[in-house]
């Protein structure tokens, strides 16, 4: 039982740091678009483009997430002792990238499923993948609805 408990831990304490990794990187790159990138673009670029090229900076930065946390699972779940991915997959990182963006994106297609503690960080980032394409579609509102009001105003 303790054996199973001190895993379990593990799991969590692991699911955590990528949480905390990924919601670092997301706030980062929220940060560099609205700082950087938006000014930039408002000086040089009609607001479709700027609103594009936003929406681009976006995508690229839930893939980094998405591979902060399928290189995480892989590296993981090639030990073996917190778990491992069931299903067709040859153990290359092109299966542990597809099976974070399922979790990520909350599909759930279930072809690849985690064994044992690994099931934690699945769950984590299906939780984190929801809230910070939340937080995008917020910081993209927001954008807009700014973006219009100054060229209204």
């Amino acid at each position: 039982m303790p054996y199973v408990f001190v895993h379990q831990c593990a799991g969590l304490v692991l699911a955590a740091m990528l949480v905390v990794a990924v919601v670092l990187i997301h706030y980062e790159a929220l940060r560099l678009i609205s700082d950087k990138l938006l000014p930039w673009a408002q000086r040089h670029w009609h607001d479709r483009r700027t609103l594009v090229l936003m929406i681009l900076a976006l995508l690229l930065s839930h893939v980094l997430q998405i591979w902060v946390f399928g290189v995480g699972t892989m590296l993981i779940a090639e030990d073996g002792t917190l778990g491992t991915l069931m299903g067709p997959h040859d153990h290359q990182l092109w299966d542990y990238i597809y099976f974070s963006a399922v979790n990520y994106t909350s599909l759930g297609y279930g072809d690849l499923t985690a064994i044992g503690p690994l099931r934690l960080i699945g769950v984590s980032e299906t939780l984190t993948g929801m809230l910070m394409i939340a937080w995008s579609a917020s910081f993209t509102y927001i954008t807009m609805e700014h973006l219009w009001k100054s060229r209204r105003g």
